[in-house]
């Protein structure tokens, strides 16, 4: 009976043989093994991959605070099955403020087969700086484990965002510079991230007053801003006449997802007050950061920091018209044909003419969407005025605005407000003026301007640009007359939508500026020449360049002529 025993437990090893005690019976229980493949199988790693899943960040690392994924394939390239297969991850860095879950075990991968392995990985808010090794490994039932793979990334500690409103401006609808109750005013102010983080789920609310109403929206949502990125809003209000205040203050609240890095701005400005260009505020970063943070405003570098002269020129006359809005001033003209930033050019124009050029106020007449009544009136007094001057004065004229040819003559025009292309003799023609102005006999003549003179048809009207593609006709200039036009031949004379001028204006204010005055007309002319002609294919992708007329008079002085002098 012994040996029949021993024999059979030989014979089935994977059978247990049980006796009750006192009894000569046997009971059979199966045991819960691991099947032996029937072939070896070769476990390998592919497609391994680390993708940090912080919006906008893509810094393939793991931020303080992140979410991240460690993403591979796993598969059998042998001829038999794995069993069992455990995916063991090891934090050889020994850093602890990473938390990841090992993936469930794969009971059985046949010879040919794969499977995604998913990792999740969360960042401590404390993490800092480090580089992390992971050690990827699969222990498989039989013992045919996977070689260990290594995973190198990094880690980064917080960069927190933080918001500001840097700039913001009032306006009105209809181009005025007042605000008045009953009428349609705007806000505009410009949000931007000043920090390092980015920042998520930014609301934007404005607060009224009592008694001051919204055109549309109080409330704004913006899924993200990177660092140094901006976000301008726009706000249209207006205030009823129980609003007694001689201020209007709007509060504007912006928070982003932790809660902490948002702001709260208190926007002011005078009620049926002349409004002030704009008002900036700019806070620098204290320490050097990775990305630099710009200063954005909602006026030009132009329009700020102009230079001043310390000496007056009583000789000096200035005439300065900015015609921009003709749809309100023309029936059945829609807002298409307006100049964009022409009253912009005109007034920042004004404070160069005073503070640059030392043309005193007095002296100085300013006409902002002028009728021809208007335009004519004050034309004939700077000209009376200069000829009481008995040859000593100087004439500053700066004009944007549209200009348009006669279709006939072709003779080119200044078109007021309330002219368009069916009445286009009731403009102002441009040689007229010129010969006014010579027969005056100023001792220098300056002339300006950001139009350009070319046309199409009588019923096509005037177009958004400023001019369209019909070559107009020149004449003679005399007297001691330099001009300076936008354009050439019948180009048109573009926008600079960033710096919110024409593009001529713009490099003219600019070499203004940097020169203090203290420049020449022909190396004034020659560089606004050029960064005109460059930026405009840049910026527009047409070619705009600029002109100098002069007459035979002065052909050899012109150049010399300066502007503080």
């Amino acid at each position: 009976m012994k040996v029949l025993l021993m024999t059979c437990l030989f014979i089935f090893p994977l059978t247990i043989f049980a006796q009750k005690q006192g009894s000569s019976s046997f009971k059979y229980v199966k045991t819960n093994k691991i099947p032996k493949p029937k072939a070896p199988p070769l476990l390998t790693i592919s497609k391994l991959n680390f993708y940090d899943q912080k919006s906008g960040n893509g810094n393939s690392g793991l931020d303080a605070g992140e979410n991240a994924e460690i993403i591979f394939t796993i598969k059998n390239e042998g001829r038999g099955s794995a069993y069992e297969v455990e995916i063991i991850i090891e934090n050889n860095t020994k850093l602890k403020d990473i938390y990841f879950n090992n993936p469930p075990k794969i009971e059985e991968l046949k010879a040919g087969e794969s499977k995604q392995v998913n990792i999740q990985l969360t960042a401590n808010d404390n993490i800092d700086n480090h580089d992390v090794e992971f050690q990827i490994k699969a222990n498989e039932g039989n013992g045919f484990d996977l070689s260990p793979t290594l995973l190198n990334f990094k880690t980064f500690k917080f960069k927190s965002p933080l918001l500001e409103i840097v700039d913001y401006k009032f306006s009105t609808n209809d181009g005025g510079n007042h605000i008045k109750p009953t009428e349609i005013a705007n806000l505009q102010f410009i949000i931007q991230n000043k920090g390092q983080g980015i920042a998520n789920n930014i609301k934007i609310n404005i607060i009224n007053p009592e008694f001051i109403y919204e055109q549309e929206n109080t409330s704004w949502i913006v899924k993200n801003l990177q660092p140094n990125q901006t976000y301008i809003i726009n706000y249209g209000f207006f205030v009823n006449n129980k609003y007694k205040s001689p201020k209007i203050e709007l509060k504007a609240i912006v928070s982003e997802e932790f809660g902490k890095w948002g702001c709260t701005k208190d926007m002011t400005v005078a009620l049926d007050q002349v409004l002030s260009k704009t008002q900036s505020f700019n806070v620098e970063a204290k320490d050097y950061q990775d990305v630099a943070i710009e200063q954005f405003s909602l006026t030009a570098d132009v329009d700020n920091n102009i230079p001043e002269t310390h000496r007056k020129n009583p000789k000096r006359i200035g005439l300065i018209i900015g015609n921009e809005d003709y749809s309100s001033n023309q029936n059945g003209v829609n807002s298409e044909i307006n100049v964009e930033f022409a009253v912009n050019d005109a007034s920042i124009m004004k404070e160069y003419f005073i503070k640059t050029l030392g043309i005193q106020e007095d002296n100085l007449y300013f006409l902002k969407n002028a009728t021809a009544a208007a335009m004519r009136s004050k034309i004939n007094l700077v000209t009376e005025r200069i000829k009481a001057m008995d040859s000593t004065a100087e004439l500053f004229f700066y004009y944007a605005g549209h200009g348009f040819p006669d279709e006939i003559t072709k003779a080119p025009y200044l078109i007021p407000v309330d002219v368009n292309a069916t009445n286009i003799t009731d403009g102002i023609n441009l040689y007229d003026m010129y010969r006014k102005f010579s027969d005056a006999k100023p001792l220098k003549a300056t002339i300006i301007l950001d139009a350009c003179f070319s046309g199409g048809g009588r019923n096509e009207g005037l177009l958004a640009a400023r001019g369209v593609k019909v070559k107009p006709k020149h004449e003679t200039i005399t007297g001691n007359l330099v001009i300076m036009t936008a354009t050439s031949e019948s180009q048109t004379a573009l926008p600079y939508k960033a710096k919110q001028h024409g593009i001529f204006t713009y490099y003219l204010l600019k070499k203004l500026q940097e020169s203090k005055g203290d420049i020449n007309y022909s190396e004034l002319y020659n560089q606004v020449e050029f960064n005109v002609k460059n930026e405009s294919l840049k910026v527009n992708e047409k070619l705009q360049n600029p002109q100098v007329l002069f007459s035979s008079e002065i052909a050899n002085d012109w150049k010399n002529w300066k502007i503080n002098e």
